[in-house]
């Protein structure tokens, strides 16, 4: 029978369970709380304008011409901005049976790779969305009207809100507040 010691060694901050309420300093967790409201409100306005689109379509026979776009365009910004929640919750899909398996020290490390890929992904996200914002700042939406700068400016956001969670992190962990 093989040993499973390795699991009992794992905090309850590392099991990957979103439920659990994921570590923060201080004054970050009204920050967090704010972001996921913004996801929460983003994605009730995308299930309200599908129905709003659905039932102008079906019953009254019009379209709403900018549905479409703000549903697109408003899942751009709760992806990039949901991505960092689950990255702070654990709730990424992850290879952490290899971690587990591990000695205590090679997972800190692989645990600290990924921190520091986080961090890196976030500079990359906003390093190549300002580029993109450049470009698009004259591109004007077809449906919203609105120019597109302000539709790719959720990458910003995105990126930003990573780099926030991978900073929060990669300083709890020098503070052994995550294993």
């Amino acid at each position: 029978m093989e040993n499973h010691d390795a699991v009992a060694e794992v905090r309850p901050d590392e099991t990957g369970d979103a439920s659990a309420k994921p570590p923060s300093l201080g004054p970050l967790r009204y920050l967090h709380a704010a972001i996921e409201v913004i996801v929460i409100a983003m994605f009730i306005a995308i299930v309200v304008v599908a129905i709003a689109q659905v039932i102008n379509r079906f019953f009254l026979g019009q379209s709403l011409s900018w549905s479409e776009e703000f549903q697109r365009y408003g899942h751009i910004w709760l992806v990039f901005m949901a991505i960092s929640i689950a990255y702070r919750r654990n709730a990424h899909i992850g290879v952490d049976v290899l971690q587990l398996m591990l000695p205590r020290m090679a997972g800190s490390t692989v645990r600290l790779a990924i921190d520091v890929s986080w961090l890196a992904f976030g500079i990359l996200l906003i390093w190549s969305a300002s580029k993109l914002l450049g470009i698009t700042s004259r591109q004007i939406s077809a449906g919203l009207g609105v120019t597109m700068n302000y539709v790719y400016f959720g990458f910003v956001l995105g990126g930003g809100y990573t780099i926030i969670c991978a900073g929060e992190r990669l300083i709890l962990r020098m503070l052994g507040r995550l294993s």
